[in-house]
Formats: C-alpha cells, structure tokens, sequence
C-alpha cells in the first residue's frame, strides 16, 4: 500500500475514533434528526395544503386563471433543515480535526519518530489530509443516509433527480467542510503549539464568516460612493397681468426632459451595477455565503436570479443552476488550495528538531 494510504488509513481511524469526533457527530445527528423530523412534518403539511388547492381550482372555488398550476412541493426541504447544523456544529467537528495533527504531535514528540520512518514528508502531510478528509465524508454520508431514512420514514421515495440532487448536496457539504479543517490544518503547521493553533483557526473562521459579512456593507459604501443625484424641476418665475395695479409672479415647475431621466436612469444602473460587483467580491471571500447559496440552489427545483432592477431570470435543472454559481463554486474551491498549499509548503521546510 502506498505510504500516503497507511497514513491516511490511520489517521481517518484515529479521527473516527476519537471521544471528540463521535461527541460532535452524535450532536450533529441528535439536532438534525429533529430538524428532520420536523422538516418532514412540515413537508407532510405543505403537500396537503397543495392538493386541497389542486382541488380547489379543479372546482373553481379560487377563480385562479385557466391552466394555472401551483408549485408542487419538494421533498428536498426536508434538507434545508440541515444547512443549519453543517455550518455550525460540522464547523467546529472540523476545525476539532485539524488544529493539533502537526502541532499536537510536535508536542509530544512524536512527528520526530514519525519522520523517522522510510516516509517523505509529503507522505506525511498529504496523508493527514486525505484522512481528513475521509473522516469529514463518513460524518456527512451518515446524515446524509438519516436524512433519507426519514424521506422514508414519512413515505416519501425520491425520485432519481434528487438523489442526484442529495449527491450533489453532500459533496457540497464535505467541501465546504474541508475549507475549514484545511484552515485548521494550515494553523497547526505554522504554530508550535495546539493552543495557538486552535485560536488562530476560530480567529480565522469568525473572521471569514461574521466580520467580514458585517463591514463589507460599509466599505462597499465607502468604495462606491453615494449614488448619482436625481434630476431636480425646474422653476422659472412666470409674470401674470393682474386686475389690479401690482401684477402676480407665479413660480411654474418645467417638467424634466426624456433625455435627462434617461442619462439619470444610466447613471443609477451604472451605480448598482458597480455596488453589485464590489459587495459581489465579499461575498466570495465568506465560505458561509458560498456554501449557502450553492446548498439552496441545489436543493430548489428552480432558482431565480435577480438585478438591482427587478429583473428576474429563471434557471432549472442542477447543472444550470450550478453553472450560474460558478463563482461561488470556485471560490469555495479556492480556499482549501490555497490553505492547504501552505500548511504543504510550510511543513515541507519545517524544522523538527
């Protein structure tokens, strides 16, 4: 077996076994089993108020439009329950993972022995991470199955479109959970110590997650500036002939011209369209944000995007959809390169001794 395995095997052994790892994933399967439970119970609800309305327009009791259907709820609500969980307590099961598996083994001694062995380093740091990351995929492929246990549960068989949309889902899920562990792992690379190493990780994850989100509004505001004025009436004063001696000045507004509004109307696009791309860029650098638009899509039959303007387009199937997110998609990618690559290049030259 290639070292990268053994490594990974015992390490995804050591993760699925440790009191840390089973604590965090059985919270996470007690608060998502409620969730789902009543997700399911919601569905149920929202599936009955849908057929007595199918009836009701078949009667003609609504009045609605001839051929007017309404949206057929989908099973895969039941899901959204859990985005919830994933970002919280799957975080923390995450960065849990990663914050000590180089610096707690510097600690004790025992990455001088490790590397001891006939072992690259790249071995060792590559098969700390696909243990990881393999670790993450059974945590999330045992919600993953709860969750369809409850589909079934109420009677509910997906069909073949969402399974493939559930698959989708938890790839999504291990992704964005691997943003953090790599984060975490990068942590334990460049800190000698777990404590510090822990503090960097939650330092990193409040920060990508809360404080960016809070002030991007108002560094937008301060890069984009304030928006074009409006055009202002006109008013000219306009001399009328009175009955008596002294003749009335009457102030009359002049209407604003077409070409005006127009050039008002292409400043304010302009303007929104500006705002949009900046906000746009915070919005990537938060894996939260990412992750949540990608989930939802997913997990709705349809998705609208929309403009500042109030236009509205409509995207269906998931391959679509997921080519419209393909930013998010990237930037959720990015992140774990990007993190990973230094935890790599650092431990490739880090000094054990």
């Amino acid at each position: 077996m290639h070292p990268v395995l053994n490594v990974a095997r015992k390490e995804f052994l050591d993760h699925v076994m440790s009191k840390r790892f089973l604590i965090l994933l059985a919270a996470m399967l007690v608060i998502s089993g409620i969730s789902l439970m009543e997700g399911g119970q919601d569905y149920k609800e929202q599936l009955e108020n849908y057929k007595e309305t199918l009836s009701a327009i078949e009667s003609g009791a609504l009045g609605v439009p001839p051929g007017y259907t309404p949206s057929k709820p989908s099973p895969l609500f039941i899901f959204t329950r859990m985005g919830f969980q994933i970002m919280t307590i799957g975080v923390i099961l995450a960065i849990a993972m990663g914050f000590d598996l180089i610096s707690g083994e510097r600690e004790r001694g025992s990455l001088k022995i490790l590397l001891s062995h006939p072992l690259f380093r790249d071995d060792v740091i590559n098969g700390k991470a696909l243990g990881g990351l393999l670790a993450l995929s059974f945590a999330i492929l045992i919600i993953i199955l709860l969750s369809v246990a409850v589909l079934l549960i109420f009677g509910i068989v997906p069909t073949i479109e969402d399974l493939f949309r559930i698959f989708v889902y938890a790839l999504l899920s291990i992704l964005y959970l691997f943003v953090f562990f790599s984060i975490s792992l990068m942590a334990s690379v460049i800190m000698k110590n777990s404590t510090n190493a822990l503090i960097l990780s939650l330092v990193l994850f409040i920060t990508l997650s809360a404080f960016i989100p809070m002030i991007s509004w108002q560094i937008t505001d301060k890069i984009v500036g304030e928006p074009p004025e409006p055009p202002k009436f006109k008013v000219v004063e306009i001399e009328t002939v009175s009955t008596s001696s002294e003749s009335d000045i009457i102030p009359k507004p002049v209407e604003i011209s077409d070409e005006e509004m127009q050039e008002y109307q292409k400043k304010m696009r302009e303007y929104w369209e500006r705002r949009e791309r900046v906000q746009e860029i915070f919005d990537l650098l938060d894996p939260s944000t990412n992750y949540q638009r990608l989930s939802s899509a997913t997990l709705s039959p349809y998705y609208y995007t929309s403009s500042p303007f109030g236009e509205v387009e409509k995207k269906e199937g998931i391959l679509e959809i997921l080519w419209t997110l393909w930013k998010n998609l990237v930037a959720l990618i990015v992140y774990p390169v990007v993190t990973y690559g230094v935890a790599y290049i650092k431990f490739m030259r880090m000094d054990v001794r």
